[in-house]
Formats: structure tokens, C-alpha cells, sequence
């Protein structure tokens, strides 16, 4: 961490000195207005061309590697994984999301963005961690305007290591707009909305499809996680793949320029749900062995 953070401090002062330099810049133009206004607009044009040339990608170049360096010593830790896909999902592709029949999103560009893949092991599972955001076309009302809704958040993946034959969704209420949820699952007859199963968080929305409900281990966790999370999370279970979509919180953080980068900043984890998440998976397992018969 100690290298990383040498390198971002490096890269830190680099970018002030280069604001420093685009102040005096803008001073002599404003100096000059008074006196040569050709040499003013030449000097606004210069200082335009050093902003959008030199400074701001600087700057995206930063943040970019700010943020790269925090993911990858906090959750990129937490996976064991040293390798992140900035520009993508990793090992989650927009086959994967709709395969989930979790969150619906558009079809061809600007439907699906997945972003900061990482991939690795949470605890006993594979598990991959990206940022998502999806597109949705809709109607309030029918034959009405077609409006889009962008839905943003992060999207995680863990592999169980058996089949559960369970098929079944819990949604937070707020995870989706209502009319958005609805013409979803309405177009999928094997999701039916069900009361949700006891224990379940009231605020919680459920759709049983075929093999076992959600069990009172996979509950009591889904309430802990719900009572942590500032964000709306929504849960699919097939077979072995369980999916979350966690609505309003992402694995990249916002990174500020008030200051240079600390060892605190590399070491705040964006994303804590990680540890209840991995234990819903483990409630799950638990659920399915208790509801296994017997061989005695």
C-alpha cells in the first residue's frame, strides 16, 4: 500500500502544479482585456486549449487511478484478486445480468454498462463485484409517451457450490419503479408474486418460481443486510447462481482534489456488504441442507 500510495501523492502534485499554472494564465488574460483585446482572446483561447489538452485529462487520469488503487486494496483484497477491468464487468457480461431476470434493462447500447469488474473468491465462493447501470424504456400509462429510467448501482455474483434448485427473486419495493417491476415480471409467467415467506423484511417484494422458498437462515441475513445497506437491494437465486443488485451504492468512490491522498482513503471500503453478503450465501446453503431428507 505504502508504494501505491507514494505513486498517487507523486501524481497528486503533478495535478496542482499544473492548476497552479493555469492561474496565472487566466490573470494576464484578464490583465490584458483592459489594454489588447487580441491578446486577451488569444490568451483565453491558450488557456482553453491548456484545460481541455493538458489539465482535465490529467486530472481524469488521477481520479481514475485514485480510485483504481482504493478498489484494489479493499475489495480487490477481499477477492484475492490484484486485477481489475475498468471498462467492463469482469467476468459479468450483460448475458449474465439478463440470465439473472433480476433487473430489466434496454437491448443494444446504453441498456447494460457494466463497469470495475473484479473477480476472485468471497470467502468459499467465487464471486464476481462490478458497477451497473441499466437503461429501461416504459409508459406510465398505456399507449403513452415511451420514457427511459436509469437504474445505478453495483451488481455482485457469487457461485454456490451445489445446485439449490431454487428459482425465486426478493426485491426491495424502492430496488425498481413499480411500473418498471411490474411489466418485468408480468412478462415472466414463471415468477409468480407470492406473499413473502415469514421473516421476510416487510419491505421486501417476492416472486416464487419452481423448488424450494427462501428459508428462515436466508431471511434472517436478508434483514441484516437490509438493515445495514443504505441502498435497495434485489436478490436472485437459480439454481446455483445467487446475483444482488444493490441500487445506490458502487464499488468505485468519488475521489476529491481538497486534498493529496491519505493511507485512509485507500483503506475506506466502498463496499462492507460484502461480509453479509457472504454470509446470506452461507444461510442459503444452510436452509438447503436442513431441507434435504434424511438418510438415517
Amino acid at each position: 500500500m505504502e508504494q501505491a500510495l507514494m505513486t498517487l501523492q507523486k501524481q497528486y502534485r503533478r495535478l496542482r502544479t499544473s492548476v497552479f499554472g493555469f492561474i496565472p494564465l487566466l490573470a494576464l488574460a484578464i490583465a490584458c482585456a483592459f489594454f489588447d483585446r487580441r491578446l486577451t482572446m488569444a490568451l483565453l483561447a491558450a488557456a482553453v486549449a491548456y484545460q481541455l489538452l493538458w489539465l482535465r485529462p490529467l486530472q481524469n487520469r488521477y481520479t481514475a487511478a485514485a480510485a483504481r488503487a482504493n478498489l484494489l486494496q479493499t475489495v480487490g483484497k477481499r477477492l484475492g484478486a490484484d486485477a481489475l477491468s475498468e471498462k467492463s464487468g469482469g467476468g459479468l457480461a450483460e448475458a449474465d445480468i439478463a440470465a439473472a431476470e433480476l433487473i430489466p434493462h434496454d437491448s443494444g447500447p446504453g441498456g447494460c454498462l457494466l463497469r470495475q469488474g473484479i473477480q476472485g473468491r468471497l470467502g468459499g465462493y467465487e464471486a464476481t463485484v462490478c458497477d451497473a447501470t441499466f437503461g429501461e424504456s416504459f409508459r406510465l400509462v398505456k399507449n403513452g409517451k415511451r420514457r427511459v429510467h436509469f437504474t445505478s448501482g453495483c451488481w455482485v455474483r457469487i457461485t454456490l457450490p451445489e445446485d439449490t434448485g431454487a428459482d425465486w427473486r426478493l426485491l426491495h419495493k424502492d430496488a425498481l419503479p413499480t411500473p418498471i417491476r411490474q411489466e418485468f415480471y408480468a412478462a415472466r409467467p414463471l415468477l409468480d408474486p407470492a406473499d413473502p415467506p415469514a421473516g421476510c423484511p416487510e419491505s421486501f417484494l417476492y416472486y416464487k418460481g419452481l423448488g424450494p422458498a427462501p428459508g428462515s437462515r436466508t431471511l434472517a441475513q436478508l434483514a441484516k443486510l437490509s438493515g445495514y445497506t443504505p441502498g435497495q437491494a434485489a436478490l436472485s437465486l437459480k439454481g446455483q447462481t445467487l446475483s444482488i443488485f444493490i441500487r445506490g451504492r458502487f464499488v468505485s468512490r468519488a475521489v476529491s482534489l481538497k486534498g493529496a491522498p491519505t493511507a485512509e482513503f485507500l483503506r475506506f471500503d466502498p463496499l462492507p456488504e460484502l461480509d453479509y453478503l457472504q454470509k446470506l450465501a452461507g444461510a442459503i446453503l444452510l436452509d438447503l441442507q436442513r431441507g434435504k431428507p434424511s438418510n438415517i
